[in-house]
């Protein structure tokens, strides 16, 4: 049986990559999608621990508003910082301040970033808090006339140490001359944002935040762990305050990311889904016809001793083998689609921080899982309609037993389905329901469904129309004409002589 059903795909190659091309697509964008996310998830962890890179605790306020630059915390007073500095374990104490910044380019037009921030800082003294930001050329912001200026930004626009820039804020715009070029560790920016830095005084000064501070960075002493100058920070500030660790900062910050890439999976995954579920009509359509028309065949196998059950492990085992070779092949275009991707978000100015592709055993594993699984799935109705041949067949003009046409069952499960899913529809787009895209995405499966349960009714006459002109003029497969020149069939052969 192992035999016949590699001679069965050899022999219909070219129907079953119509279903291999399926299974590709909606593969694809499984694997594509969680190749993209999970890169993106390990960018920013990256990113982030090297922005955080030095820091022992991480001081705020614990009470948020919005902001042009979305959530912002409430800035702290400046004497906090001393208050924290004379806490036990405690090296350093650092405040800064951050806030809308866009540079303008040569070409007298804003440096725009395609809906990613546009920040300007404060750049730290201390030693240990600016590895933060990785000095690429140039020298740091020194002085009310200095900027520094993120590498991506650089590249792009051609500022050089040296140039003088226009840097526009929320009062009146400044120029500056830039002292130099800066990165965060191999990333040449914060995911697509600009980043105008100077040093504090100018940037409380620019940024409207004079004698408060948006975050206090604390470097611990040698010997002091950061869980135990967090817990000692946070007694000094009070309950209005929020100490953190460097490491749970960072978190934090990933966390947040994650949240979005959260969205970017579950509009991917959607489509990942549509494309399997038409797929799935597809490879039951193929397989239906390859079985069709391997009628006598099976019949053949029949009587030479094959079961039904062994006619059914040869139908699956065809589906399973065209299910797992697609599924590969779907992995290595999901890949191709991450990459896609990443270039789609690097032409709309959210350039992510270059890192090595992300395929993780758990992205393989599913890909190959969901691809082999629908294949399956889809193919046991063809299957179990191969098993019923009869033997008999093998010396009849017999085809594979067919479902039933358009009974009143049919017509009534195909209207409560096509009622169903209209009536989602309508509730997800002009209802008070709960999750509005859900709602929306069930009531279009569901008015497939009732379609494709539907289709019957429509697809013999539609047949009958759009083949009446072939078999009018070219005739019928059996080589005979439609019909006579009066409309009435042609006449039969005379009997044979007795």
């Amino acid at each position: 049986m192992w035999r016949v059903t590699l001679k069965g795909l050899l022999a219909h190659k070219l129907r079953l990559a119509l279903t291999a091309l399926a299974i590709v697509l909606g593969v694809g964008f499984v694997a594509g999608t969680y190749v993209l996310t999970d890169t993106i998830d390990a960018t920013f962890s990256r990113l982030f621990t090297q922005v955080s890179k030095g820091l022992d605790v991480e001081v705020r306020s614990k009470e948020k508003f919005g902001g042009n630059q979305g959530d912002q915390r409430r800035p702290m007073p400046a004497a906090l910082r001393d208050r924290i500095a004379r806490v036990p374990g405690v090296r350093a104490a650092e405040g800064g301040v951050s806030g809308y910044a866009q540079m303008v380019g040569r070409d007298g037009k804003a440096v725009t970033t395609g809906g990613a921030p546009t920040l300007g800082i404060s750049i730290a003294t201390t030693p240990e808090l600016r590895q933060a930001v990785t000095l690429r050329s140039g020298a740091y912001p020194s002085g009310p006339g200095q900027v520094v200026v993120d590498k991506r930004t650089a590249s792009k626009e051609g500022f050089k140490p040296g140039d003088r820039i226009r840097v526009l804020f929320q009062g009146p715009p400044r120029e500056f001359t830039v002292s130099g070029v800066v990165g965060f560790g191999d990333a040449d920016n914060l995911a697509g944002a600009t980043l105008a830095g100077f040093d504090l005084a100018t940037a409380q000064d620019v940024l409207a935040r004079k004698g408060v501070f948006d975050g206090i960075d604390v470097v611990a002493a040698d010997g002091v762990g950061p869980e135990t100058l967090r817990d000692r920070v946070s007694a000094a500030v009070g309950p209005s305050y929020e100490a953190l660790t460097g490491e749970q900062y960072a978190e934090e910050n990933a966390k947040a990311i994650g949240q979005f890439t959260g969205i970017i999976n579950t509009a991917l995954l959607a489509f990942a889904f549509i494309a399997l579920f038409v797929g799935s009509f597809i490879i039951v359509n193929t397989f239906s016809i390859i079985l069709a028309q391997r009628s006598r065949e099976l019949a053949l196998l029949r009587c030479m001793g094959a079961s039904r059950r062994q006619l059914m492990a040869s139908v699956l085992a065809e589906a399973g083998l065209v299910g797992l070779v697609a599924s590969v092949a779907g992995l290595g275009a999901g890949i191709l689609i991450a990459l896609g991707l990443q270039s789609a978000f690097d032409a709309l100015g959210l350039g992510l921080p270059s890192t090595l592709v992300q395929i993780r055993t758990r992205t393989v594993v599913v890909a190959l899982l969901v691809g082999v699984v629908v294949t399956l799935l889809a193919s046991v109705m063809p299957a179990l309609r191969a098993t019923r041949v009869p033997p008999v067949a093998a010396v009849q003009d017999a085809a594979l037993p067919v479902a039933a046409g358009t009974g009143w069952r049919r017509v009534a499960a195909g209207t409560v389905l096509a009622a169903g899913g209209v009536a989602l529809l309508l509730l997800g787009l002009f209802g008070d329901a709960g999750n509005a895209l859900a709602t929306v995405a069930a009531g279009a499966v569901v008015v497939f469904l009732g379609v494709a349960v539907l289709s019957p009714l429509v697809a013999r006459p539609l047949s009958r129309v759009l083949g009446w002109p072939f078999a009018r003029w070219a005739g019928s497969p059996d080589g005979s004409r439609g019909a006579t020149r009066c409309g009435s069939r042609a006449a039969p052969p005379p009997p044979p002589p007795r």
